[in-house]
């Protein structure tokens, strides 16, 4: 078995440093939450990307099927999800988020 170059070495550090760290490898966390949407909903995002779920999910000790489902079923979701919110896409909803973050700083300072 060949041992792994310096430059392999180095982009699996990187690969390492760049995970998303998340209290559990299948629940959600509120500590995961990107924004809240309507009816109860969240979007959430873990080293996988984004995903929706319902609040009820969140810190309850059990797998989150959204979470753990495919890639494909994870995004068809949100996409609509996304949609019957008002945003085209995920950046749209993205530049939502941080316009919101914004705001409340300048309300605290």
């Amino acid at each position: 078995m060949a041992k792994a170059t310096w430059q392999q070495q180095q982009e699996q550090k990187k690969k390492k440093d760049d995970e998303i760290k998340t209290p559990s490898r299948f629940g959600s966390h509120a500590s995961m939450i990107i924004s809240d949407l309507e009816n109860d909903l969240v979007v959430l995002q873990d080293n996988e990307g984004y995903y929706v779920t319902e609040k009820k999910r969140l810190d309850s000790g059990l797998t989150d099927t959204f979470r753990s489902a495919n890639l494909g079923f994870r995004h068809t979701r949100l996409h609509a999800t996304l949609l019957a919110n008002g945003f085209e896409t995920l950046a749209d909803f993205l530049t939502s988020c941080e316009t919101e973050e914004e705001e409340e700083e300048n309300a605290d300072g």
